[in-house]
């Protein structure tokens, strides 16, 4: 099957594509939101352990951070309103840019 302007039609793997591309333990998301009166919360979800995977689901009213098993099973979620969202980072553990912060302790 030929396609029109392309050439061979090829079927894309799911994986080739997005955010789930690579993501395992040590990955982490961070997510910024409004926390009202000019203030800013960070929130951080990592994929804790080996096999783990963080995946970001975004709709018009809310965006959901999961952590997941190799299975699809989720861990836990973090769900926020999409309005107060300011931004969605994925930071891959290869990614030599930024380290995952580390809460201090008291």
């Amino acid at each position: 099957m030929e396609g029109i302007l392309t050439g061979p039609v090829r079927r894309l793997n799911s994986r080739e594509f997005g955010h789930n591309k690579g993501m395992a333990k040590g990955d982490f998301v961070e997510v910024l939101v409004d926390a009202g009166s000019g203030a800013a919360r960070e929130y951080i979800v990592e994929a804790t352990k080996a096999g783990r995977t963080v995946e970001v689901r975004s709709s018009r009213t809310t965006v959901e951070v999961r952590e997941m098993t190799r299975t699809g099973g989720v861990v836990r979620t973090a769900r926020f309103i999409a309005p107060r969202v300011l931004a969605v980072v994925e930071h891959p553990k290869d990614d030599k840019g930024r380290e995952r912060p580390r809460t201090k302790a008291a």
